[in-house]
């Protein structure tokens, strides 16, 4: 793997470089750096510190960067297929209409990230802090948010089908009609979440707190719900049939 300063890649790129393909840029600093369309995938950039860096466009296709700072840079509709993000720092990162499917964003700090329309099919975020995200219309079907954080997020009309959210905490979230159909919640916390016609048919929501949730319209078809707290929940026109408790 080609070693390449942060210096060296950017004046390669004025000078209208665009295939970075594979370089080792472990630790650069990139910070506030413009690199709109660049190609970095399969690039090693762990603990590289591209805080406020504008990678609109950018493909980062399998690239490692664990532990990179991100902190509000701009990755709109950038791929980060299969990337590598377990502990990186991204909070109030713009990711809108970015592909991270596959992408590993286990601990990783999202807090405040811009992820509407984001793709993060089957992406690993265990433990991942998400709280007041913007993941509106967000595709994270069959995605792993165990223990993720997701306190105050917003959710309205995500699709989470068949996600894994054990032990996930999404307390005063937003998921007016949301997608969770067969979703594992069990413990979870929901705790005055907002989930009016949320889908959440033949969802595992045992033992999870449900207590001051607005569940108004929602789904809950064959839910099974044993141990969960529903102390205080709005269930208005909530469709129960066949759901377990």
């Amino acid at each position: 793997m080609l070693r390449v300063t942060g210096a060296e890649l950017v004046a390669r790129y004025r000078k209208g470089e665009r295939g970075f393909r594979k370089v080792d840029l472990t630790g650069a600093d990139l910070q506030g750096r413009k690199l709109i369309g660049v190609d970095l995938s399969g690039a090693e950039l762990s603990h590289a510190d591209l805080q406020f860096a504008d990678l609109t466009g950018a493909d980062l296709t399998g690239a490692e960067l664990a532990a990179a700072f991100l902190t509000k840079a701009v990755l709109g509709s950038a791929k980060l297929v299969r990337a590598d993000l377990s502990e990186a720092h991204l909070g109030d990162a713009a990711l809108i209409r970015a592909d991270l499917t596959g992408a590993d964003l286990r601990e990783a700090d999202l807090a405040g990230a811009k992820l509407v329309s984001a793709k993060l099919v089957r992406a690993g975020m265990v433990g991942a802090v998400l709280t007041r995200a913007d993941l509106t219309e967000a595709v994270l079907e069959g995605a792993d948010l165990s223990d993720a954080r997701l306190d105050e997020a917003r959710l309205e009309r995500a699709r989470l089908g068949g996600a894994r959210l054990v032990g996930a905490r999404l307390v005063s979230a937003r998921a007016h009609r949301a997608v969770l159909a067969r979703a594992d919640l069990q413990g979870a916390t929901l705790r005055g979440a907002r989930l009016v016609d949320a889908d959440l048919s033949r969802a595992l929501l045992e033992g999870a707190d449900l207590s001051d949730a607005d569940l108004t319209g929602a789904d809950l078809c064959r839910t099974l719900m044993k141990g969960a707290n529903l102390m205080g929940a709005m269930l208005t026109s909530t469709e129960m049939t066949y759901t377990e408790v």
